[in-house]
């Protein structure tokens, strides 16, 4: 089995220093996890100067067109819901990346579902794990060559499990993306850890025979204090911005119950 995993983090997107140097970090440390566990074939972190439009397509393209199984790892700024689209004929709403220009207003410089959608043609993407804003929509394959919402475009199907922690669908495919407002790697955790920290322990178990399940809740016990279940993660907490409360939480669709080769 040829495999690869890929991991991406704008530079240029309006982070603190410190939740950058925290993003470059986890980014290395994740790279290391991959690069230890010796199945991968290929490994890319594309942090920094990577994260750009063509890189991210091209990535996705190249795992399609060359490999049996890829992961994709994203850290950064996503873009509010576009649209309405009226491809297929119904209205929906296209979700997107920040690339490493940062918040740029040009459409084309924006890492977009549908395109990622576009570049599929093994489905050999099996675990996406996007660390940023407003990418918890499922989304809908609306014909053979348009999607929108991230699960979706990855995995060229919108039937996965919305619970995949606790309710695992055995589709060998899982995504964890976030309801409205992200946590900062920076944030601390009641164990005063912090949020990146859990990130990285999460991959060091994921890397090393366990399933997402328990790779959750491992870091979760060790860097947050609980069970992944009993987690502000898990639970949700509201984040405030310009007067406006944001229920927020992490989410987890598909197989739970995944391995990532090992």
């Amino acid at each position: 089995m040829v495999m690869k995993p890929a991991l991406y983090g704008p530079v240029n997107c309006n982070m603190e220093n410190c939740e950058k140097a925290a993003t470059n970090y986890t980014a290395e440390v994740i790279y290391d996890h991959f690069e230890d566990n010796g199945v991968y074939e290929r490994l890319e972190n594309n942090y920094v100067e990577g994260t750009t439009v063509a890189a991210f397509y091209s990535e996705v393209e190249n795992c399609e067109d060359n490999y049996d199984f890829a992961t994709v790892f994203y850290k950064g700024h996503s873009w509010l819901p576009w649209g309405p689209c009226y491809e297929g004929g119904s209205a929906h709403y296209h979700y997107c990346l920040v690339d490493n220009d940062g918040f740029d207003e040009e459409e084309e410089n924006r890492i977009w579902d549908n395109w990622i959608h576009d570049k599929l043609s093994n489905r050999v993407h099996g675990f996406v794990f996007i660390w940023s804003c407003f990418n918890d929509e499922m989304g809908e394959v609306v014909n053979y060559d348009h999607a929108y919402g991230f699960p979706a475009s990855f995995f060229n199907r919108s039937d996965l499990s919305d619970n995949g922690y606790l309710y695992w669908d055995y589709t060998d495919l899982c995504y964890i993306g976030f309801v409205n407002v992200s946590k900062n790697f920076v944030d601390t955790t009641p164990t005063d850890s912090n949020y990146g920290a859990f990130c990285r322990t999460f991959y060091d178990y994921a890397t090393s025979g366990y399933n997402i399940f328990l790779s959750l809740y491992y870091a979760s016990y060790v860097e947050i204090g609980c069970s992944y279940a009993s987690s502000d993660l898990y639970q949700g907490y509201t984040v405030w911005h310009n007067g406006e409360p944001y229920p927020s939480r992490q989410v987890v669709y598909g197989d739970g119950g995944m391995y990532l080769p090992n």
